[in-house]
C-alpha cells in the first residue's frame, strides 16, 4: 500500500487558503497513530505541528492574506517532508557500550607481626571479598605460607579485626612455646565532676572581698564568696533570674554583717 503525497499548491483567495491550512491539518492528524511512536522525528513532528499551529492563527486574525499563505506554504512543506520520512524506517542509533575500567588493585595493609614466630595479620582490602589473615609466612623455598585464620571484614570491621588479632596473639605464643597471658583490660576512662572546664563570671561584687560567680559549665550555680572562698550555693536552673537575685541578696546580707 502506497501512500498519496498531497503536493503543495499555492492557493489563491483567502478561502481556498483556509481549506488548504485545514487539510494540512486533517492530514496532520491522520498520520498521528504513525508519528507518535516515532521518537526518532519527534523534532520534525513539534516543527510541524507548531507551523499549524501558526498558520492557523494567521488566519483567524486580520493579518493579510499573503501572510497566511505564506505560513500555510511552511506548514505544507514540513508535512510533506514529515510524511517522506514517515515512509522511511527508523534509523537505528548505535547502543552505546559502556566499558569497565580497570580493577581496583587490591590493597594489603599489615597489622601484627611477631619475626620471631614468623606471624603476620594483614587486612586485604580488596573490593569483592575484604577479609583479614592470620598467615605463618614459610621459611624455606618452595614451601607455601600457611594461612591460620579467614575473618571476613564487614560492617562490624572492629570486632572482627580484634578477634584477628587476639587469634594471632595466642597462635605466636604457641609457635614459640610461651604462655600466653591475657592483656589486661583498661579501666575506662570516667569525667570526673568538675573536671570539665568551668566558666566563671561575677554577676555581682567581687571575688576578693564579697561577690556573686556565675559558673557556667556541668553543674551550673551561683556561688556566693567571701575573699575568695564560697560561702552559699545555689544551683542555676530555667528559673535562673530568681536564683541570681536570691545569691546576690544572700551576699548583700554577708556584706552588710561585715
Amino acid at each position: 500500500m502506497t501512500t498519496q503525497t498531497p503536493t503543495v499548491t499555492q492557493p489563491n483567495s483567502r478561502k481556498d487558503v483556509r481549506n488548504a491550512i485545514t487539510a494540512t491539518a486533517r492530514k496532520f492528524a491522520s498520520l498521528r497513530e504513525q508519528w507518535v511512536i516515532r521518537t526518532d522525528l519527534a523534532d520534525l513532528v513539534e516543527r510541524t505541528q507548531a507551523s499549524l499551529t501558526a498558520a492557523t492563527t494567521s488566519l483567524s486574525g486580520s493579518k493579510p492574506t499573503e501572510v497566511v499563505r505564506e505560513a500555510q506554504k511552511t506548514a505544507g512543506m514540513l508535512l510533506l517532508e514529515l510524511i517522506e520520512a514517515l515512509s522511511k524506517p527508523a534509523e537505528e542509533k548505535p547502543k552505546a557500550t559502556r566499558h569497565r575500567g580497570a580493577a581496583k588493585a587490591v590493597e594489603i595493609r599489615e597489622l601484627f607481626r611477631d619475626d620471631t614466630a614468623h606471624l603476620v595479620v594483614n587486612w586485604v582490602m580488596d573490593p569483592q571479598a575484604p577479609r583479614f589473615v592470620v598467615v605463618e609466612l614459610a621459611q624455606e623455598a618452595g614451601v607455601d605460607d600457611v594461612e591460620h585464620l579467614v575473618v571476613k571484614a564487614s560492617r562490624q570491621w572492629a570486632t572482627e579485626k580484634k578477634t584477628a588479632l587476639d587469634f594471632a596473639a595466642r597462635k605466636a605464643c604457641e609457635l614459640k612455646g610461651e604462655e600466653y597471658v591475657e592483656p589486661v583490660a583498661e579501666e575506662p576512662v570516667t569525667r570526673k565532676r568538675g573536671a570539665a572546664a568551668e566558666k566563671r563570671t561575677v554577676v555581682y561584687g567581687d571575688e576578693q572581698t564579697i561577690g556573686v560567680i556565675m559558673v557556667e559549665g556541668t553543674d551550673n550555680r551561683y556561688e556566693v564568696v567571701v575573699a575568695g572562698e564560697v560561702k552559699h550555693t545555689i544551683k542555676a536552673t530555667r528559673a535562673w533570674k530568681l536564683e541570681r537575685q536570691e545569691a546576690i541578696g544572700e551576699a548583700t546580707k554577708l556584706a552588710a554583717a561585715a
